[in-house]
């Protein structure tokens, strides 16, 4: 990180519930005080919700840190 500056995360790899809530746990860590962090891919193709979707819900959840500013579905 260089010092100073804020730090936003945008998540896109795997779309598995356990990778999506490893990665939340994982990159959360490093997201600025009043930055984001951004799941992709929460609606599946098809208008379904899904494992990211699920994912954040879980995380968000357990933890005070974050909330849910906007979600499209």
């Amino acid at each position: 990180m260089v010092e100073g500056k804020s730090v936003m995360v945008v998540l896109d790899s795997g779309h598995r519930f356990n990778h999506v809530c490893n990665e939340l746990k994982k990159y959360s860590r490093i997201v600025s005080r009043g930055q984001f962090l951004v799941v992709e891919d929460c609606v599946t193709g098809d208008g379904k919700l899904g494992d990211p979707y699920r994912a954040v819900e879980w995380f968000l959840k357990n933890t005070k840190r974050f909330k849910s500013v906007d979600m499209i579905s």
